[in-house]
């Protein structure tokens, strides 16, 4: 049989990361070597937020550095909302230039 409790002990990789609001766009900083904003992207997404509000937040290092959400920020400073955000202590920008 499995033994489930082993499994959960062996598992370090595991922290919860509180995600916070702000107004304060300015605080963010775009990461050089992340994608240039798409113009269509930005429009597509202020859309969604509107109707749905920022179901996914940005993700920054400790540094306020844009990691993952460019476009999502973007879309929330033109239509004034305030942006959802997670800081991942230590993030760089190579796991999304793989991804993307």
């Amino acid at each position: 049989m499995f033994n489930l409790s082993q499994r959960a002990e062996e598992n370090t990789n595991t922290k919860l990361q509180t995600v916070q609001t702000t107004n304060d766009w300015a605080r963010f900083k775009i990461m050089h070597g992340n994608r240039q904003l798409h113009e269509g992207n930005v429009q597509a997404i202020m859309n969604q937020i509107s109707a749905h509000g920022q179901r996914q937040p940005i993700v920054i290092n400790e540094r306020n550095e844009v990691i993952d959400g460019q476009h999502r920020l973007a879309a929330c400073k033109r239509l004034n909302t305030p942006v959802k955000f997670i800081v991942h202590v230590g993030a760089t920008i190579d796991p999304v230039i793989s991804t993307n």
